[in-house]
């Protein structure tokens, strides 16, 4: 909408003249106004998140959790790549274990992470996608 000044603004109950209304409005949800998510949507996200990444693991090791209720990770690839300031290493397969159960908790050797080969601060990141294309996920759908 715009005002009298072509100034564009944002319209809700009862800014159209629509009678009767509650005559307020609770701007709460997972997202703003102009569609862009808010902070509590990427807290959603992390919070339903089928595989859980662990923070107490070594430099050298992943702890992950299985959050799905009733299949194994099988169906899963993973990756992982150091990332730091100005830099990206390659990003490598991740060998998952066959049968990790709903619940169940392992942890993931890296191989290849050089800590004096690295300058700065970085970190880890691992990405988990679909090993297959899936009717719901499309051709290797990030999870």
């Amino acid at each position: 909408m715009r005002n009298a000044d072509g100034v564009g603004y944002y319209g809700y109950r009862g800014d159209f003249g629509d009678i009767p209304n509650d005559g307020h409005f609770v701007l709460d949800g997972l997202l703003f106004s102009d569609h862009t998510p808010t902070p509590g949507l990427t807290e959603y996200k992390n919070a339903i998140e089928p595989i859980q990444v662990l923070k107490e693991s070594a430099y050298d090791k992943i702890g992950i959790i299985n959050r799905y209720d009733f299949v194994t990770l099988d169906h899963q690839k993973c990756e992982w790549a150091v990332v730091g300031d100005g830099f990206t290493t390659l990003r490598k397969e991740l060998a998952l274990p066959k049968g990790i159960k709903p619940g169940e908790t392992t942890e993931l050797p890296i191989d290849g992470v050089e800590l004096a080969e690295l300058a700065g601060e970085c970190y880890v990141k691992v990405s988990f996608t679909l090993n297959a294309p899936t009717p719901w996920g499309g051709f290797r759908g990030r999870v």
